[in-house]
């Protein structure tokens, strides 16, 4: 996680920048750009790799919200 929170990549809520929030073994990451999910996601697999952690992407989700449709 360390290297995900120095990656730069997340999204600024109001003053606070968000990469990823997790309880227990749930993760949810946030990006403001597919692009940036994809190199936080390669992150992730990076290290997995490294420490033999395995994934289960059976359980896995992706949402993307249009900010055009967000209302404020």
């Amino acid at each position: 996680m360390l290297q995900l929170s120095e990656s730069g990549f997340g999204c600024f809520i109001g003053e606070f920048f968000l990469a990823a929030v997790v309880d227990a073994n749930d993760t949810v990451y946030l990006a403001p750009t597919h692009r940036a999910m994809r190199n936080m996601l390669a992150l992730c697999d990076k290290f997995a790799s490294e420490c033999h952690v395995v994934f289960n992407v059976k359980k896995s989700k992706c949402l993307y919200i249009n900010p055009c449709f967000v209302l404020l």
